[in-house]
């Protein structure tokens, strides 16, 4: 993407007249540097100095940016910061991208998801299909402590050795991962698939509750959510208990302009011996 600005740009430097400057154009690549220059004739294209380079949505920044024409490749290091067409940014420290910012290796990444969560890395492989790969990664949905001993970390966070970040279907999948809780590994999840924090809503399995009573026994319910609308869905909950069996249920929900419905149900066929209870249940 940036490849022709940066040629024009090294024959621009061995030049003194120019023609007229044309009327820029929207799809037209902007590139802004304190100085640009090569170290000799067929080196590298250099520009330092609070580098930014925009074109067709996408933005990069750093604080050096070299372009390799041969390879044709960009090295941007320090502050670097990338934007993506849909407005998402990533901070890094160092990135080795082809020159339309698709395809490469992003050294200590950092981004924030709105209306919340965060992702960090140590490295990410980043392709153009949007199936990006992460090592060494963290995730949260926990705002970073602004005091206290956990300052500038989060309360609690997903920690695995490979992440793959699917832009296409807004999902994060991870792999040999641990739940953190102030940094102490607490859970051990050898595969586990969550939406991207950015998504209203997506259908899949909630987290699961356990109890235990007198009545029920031990229970654990894991509901699973449909997104059928973004006004409408319904989520299925079973509920195994160890002293009456498996209860199914569920709640269907609707949002009009003007209204809201809600229709909760469920059924069982106990497994115990109900004749103990007062009354007469049925067996269904």
């Amino acid at each position: 993407m940036f490849a022709a600005l940066f040629l024009a740009l090294g024959a621009a430097l061995s030049v003194t007249t120019q023609p007229a400057d044309e009327t820029p154009s929207e799809d037209d690549a902007v590139l802004t540097a304190e100085r640009i220059y090569r170290e000799d004739g067929e080196g590298p294209l250099i520009a330092v100095g609070d580098v930014r380079a925009t074109q067709d949505g996408q933005f990069l920044r750093a604080d050096k940016v070299i372009y390799d024409v041969e390879k044709n490749t960009l090295i941007a290091e320090g502050n670097v910061a990338i934007r993506e067409e849909s407005g998402q940014i990533y901070f890094a420290d160092r990135a080795v991208l082809s020159s339309d910012l698709k395809n490469g290796i992003v050294e200590a990444l950092a981004t924030e998801f709105l209306p919340q969560g965060s992702l960090a890395a140590a490295t990410m492989l980043r392709r153009e299909s949007g199936r990006n790969e992460l090592r060494r990664a963290t995730y949260s949905l926990c705002p970073v402590c602004d005091e206290g001993f956990r300052r500038g970390r989060p309360i609690w966070q997903l920690k695995a050795r490979k992440v793959n970040q699917i832009e296409e279907k807004q999902v994060l999948r991870f792999r040999h991962a641990f739940v953190e809780v102030l940094g102490i590994p607490t859970v051990y999840i050898p595969w586990i698939e969550v939406p991207d924090p950015t998504v209203k809503r997506k259908s899949g399995f909630l987290a699961p509750q356990a109890g235990r009573s007198t009545r029920t026994g031990a229970d654990i319910e894991t509901p699973y959510y449909i997104a059928i609308s973004d006004h409408h869905d319904l989520t299925l909950s079973p509920r195994y208990m160890s002293n009456l069996g498996t209860m199914i249920r569920g709640e269907w929900r609707r949002n009009t302009w003007n209204s809201r419905a809600v229709v909760q149900g469920g059924f069982i066929q106990p497994t115990n011996d109900l004749a103990q209870e007062p009354g007469d249940p049925d067996e269904f």
